[in-house]
């Protein structure tokens, strides 16, 4: 699995109230070739929980190994329940924070990178309608762009190889918040999800 189909299972995992160890979405290639750079890194103290238990998508997820050594290999199991239609256009609202002295700084949006708003997340996906979804959402027939239909999506443990590619130049080493909201077009909030990680070569 190339990193882009990583980061296309990680925005699919936030569609589904969830988040995948990449602080990332699925960047069109315009964004992707921006700001970036190739480097070997260890993710360690991952931990996700949801931010508004009321929003209708929900889900659990697990990962593992603890550390996440990147490249390598990482065994993800996730479950979602979607109680409302997911279509386009969802805007996505990153907020990016970095502890710098003790104190979590808000990591600014730059070249699309960062704390940045997507007034459509669904357009982002890197696929056109008819596309076949990468494994391992084809192998167990999870969808891979908008709509996204009401109902339970579950992935049983999956094991995926994480290349060493390019990430974005902000990620140095440190300590992360991340967290992720998605509206629909009438600004009704579909999910949140509080993420936190740190990062070291």
């Amino acid at each position: 699995m190339d990193l882009r189909n990583v980061l296309l299972l990680a925005f699919i995992t936030i569609l589904l109230g969830l988040i995948s160890p990449n602080i990332a979405t699925p960047w069109k290639s315009s964004l992707w070739s921006t700001g970036v750079q190739r480097r070997r890194f260890t993710v360690e103290t991952f931990s996700v929980k949801t931010c508004n238990k009321t929003a209708p998508l929900q889900g659990t997820i697990s990962v593992s190994p603890d550390p996440i050594k990147i490249p390598g290999n990482v065994t993800v199991e996730f479950k979602g329940a979607v109680g409302v239609t997911v279509k386009s256009p969802t805007k996505a609202v990153l907020k990016v924070e970095k502890k710098v002295f003790d104190v979590f700084v808000e990591v600014p949006c730059v070249d699309n990178l960062g704390s940045c708003t997507y007034d459509d997340g669904c357009a982002m996906i890197p696929l056109q309608p008819g596309d076949d979804c990468p494994p391992p959402l084809s192998t167990y027939n999870l969808p891979c762009m908008c709509p996204f239909a009401k109902g339970v999506y579950s992935l049983p443990k999956t094991t995926v190889m994480i290349p060493d590619e390019h990430l974005p130049s902000f990620l140095t080493d440190g300590d992360y918040k991340v967290n992720v909201k998605l509206y629909d077009t009438q600004n009704n909030q579909l999910a949140c999800v509080d993420a936190a990680f740190s990062l070291t070569n």
